[in-house]
Formats: structure tokens, sequence, C-alpha cells
């Protein structure tokens, strides 16, 4: 017989990057789109690199309560705004 372990006891989250990369117009920056989800939370977040591949600046993008395919929403692809937005 398998043991009974609660979902919540193996602290289950799927974490998955979407498949675009933004590389802001002038190629001085890369953004890179992430999502984690688990049984308590979805969390969508961007990181903005350097040419040389150096992390400049990580931001929660969105935090709410998951749902299925609580992504499926939020999809798209990424495009700059300008050179401070994505």
């Amino acid at each position: 017989m398998a043991a009974q372990i609660p979902l919540e006891a193996n602290d289950f989250s799927l974490e998955f990057l979407l498949k675009d990369k933004k590389k802001l117009p002038d190629k001085k920056h890369l953004a890179i789109v992430s999502c984690k989800e688990g049984i308590h939370s979805f969390k969508m977040s961007c990181r903005i690199y350097d040419r040389t591949g150096i992390l400049r600046a990580q931001q929660t993008l969105v935090e709410t309560m998951p749902t299925l395919f609580e992504y499926a929403r939020f999809l798209g692809k990424p495009s700059w705004n300008n050179n401070q937005v994505l």
C-alpha cells in the first residue's frame, strides 16, 4: 500500500519560462519572463539582463492565488513599450 502523503507536504510547484525572450530595441538588454505556480500561489516575474549576461533588475509582475491555467490570461508576446518599460 502506498503512503498517503498530503500534496502540500510535497511542496509542489511548476516553473517555466515564456517562449519569447525579448531584447530591447537597442540590443543592450534582454527580458525573460518566468512563471511559478504552486499549491498556494501563482507568480509571474521578469528578469532583465545586460549584454554581458549580468542580472540588472528583477520584478514580480503578477502574484495571485492559483487556478486552473491561471497563467493563460497573462500570456502573449512580450514587447518593450519604451527603453524603460517591458
